[in-house]
This record gives C-alpha cells, sequence and structure tokens, in this order.
C-alpha cells in the first residue's frame, strides 16, 4: 500500500479519508496504478476527472500517484474554496483544473473532451442520472470509479452502467 502525505481539514467539505466512501477510492485509485493499463496511458497525457471533489482528497491522491493533470468539479462553490486552498498547500495548484458544475454539465468539461479516468463519490440518484454523461466521456479502455453507492442501491446504479455498455469490474466495501 501507498503512503501519499495529503494535508486536509477536517468539517470543511466532504473527503476526509475517514469515510469509507472515500477510503474505497482511495483503494480504488491505487489499485489502477498498481495493476492495470491505464496507468501509462494517464501518464500520456490522457485525462482524469472527479466529479463531487469536496476537500479534493481524490484529485490530490490521483496527482500525487500519477504525477500527471486533472479536473475537479462540485455543484458546491463553497467546496472548490476549500479544495483549491488545500491544492496549494498540498503542492498541486497548478496540476488541478477547479471547475463549479453539476456533474458533466459545463463547456469546460466538454471542451476537454473524454478521459481516461473518471472518478464520482456522491450520492446514488446523481450517479444514475449522470451514467450517459459519463458514457460519453470515458475514453475505450478507460476506468469509471463510482462510490457511495449502499448496498440497496446497487443493483439501482449498476443497471443504470450496464445500459451504457459499462460493466462492474472490481467492488469494494468497508
Amino acid at each position: 500500500s501507498y503512503k501519499l502525505p495529503i494535508y486536509v481539514k477536517e468539517g470543511q467539505a466532504f473527503g476526509t479519508g475517514y469515510h469509507d466512501s472515500t477510503k474505497g477510492c482511495l483503494y480504488a485509485l491505487e489499485f489502477l496504478f498498481k495493476k492495470t493499463k491505464i496507468r501509462k496511458s494517464v501518464l500520456s497525457g490522457k485525462k482524469f476527472l472527479e466529479i463531487g471533489t469536496g476537500t479534493g482528497i481524490l484529485t490530490f491522491a490521483f496527482c500525487k500517484l500519477w504525477a500527471a493533470s486533472a479536473i475537479a468539479t462540485d455543484i458546491d462553490s463553497e467546496a472548490l474554496i476549500v479544495s483549491k486552498s488545500l491544492s496549494k498547500i498540498n503542492g498541486l495548484r497548478n496540476r488541478i483544473f477547479f471547475i463549479n458544475a453539476n456533474g458533466m454539465n459545463s463547456n469546460e468539461i466538454r471542451k476537454n473532451k473524454r478521459y481516461k479516468l473518471i472518478i464520482a463519490n456522491i450520492l446514488a440518484r446523481p450517479l444514475k442520472g449522470f451514467a450517459l454523461q459519463i458514457k460519453k466521456n470515458i475514453l475505450k479502455g478507460g476506468r469509471v470509479v463510482l462510490s457511495g453507492i449502499l448496498e440497496e442501491n446497487l443493483n439501482y446504479i449498476l443497471n443504470a452502467y450496464r445500459v451504457q455498455g459499462l460493466f462492474l469490474e472490481k467492488k469494494v466495501g468497508f
């Protein structure tokens, strides 16, 4: 397991690293970095997108693992203020582009075209609603990490993504 120093102030926005859904996403990032071919393609300039960044912890972890740039979005402008501030403290401000957006509903996100890795650690209803947008914006061979899904909503979410031709590769539960 990797040890990445990331500074986050608890309670400022969602995503301190202690919540199980955030832990699951960190585990998924480590898995993708160590065990899949996505590692080289991300380094070759393909983009990373986080939907619902909160404090930015997942984007920070991505940037530290891959030494690449990223796009982080949130619908909450206060969360973006926090994540921008924390990106400076973590020495990552020049590698992350922050966007105030609901999901992928932004000209900047569409302008950057498609992504090799998309993470969304948000609620079930928005996850389901973003399935088509995510499908349209994931590069062939790319990966999508979804989190924040309660067990009773799992099939509801998986079915929405199956319809788009996206299938479960690995499930992590804490």
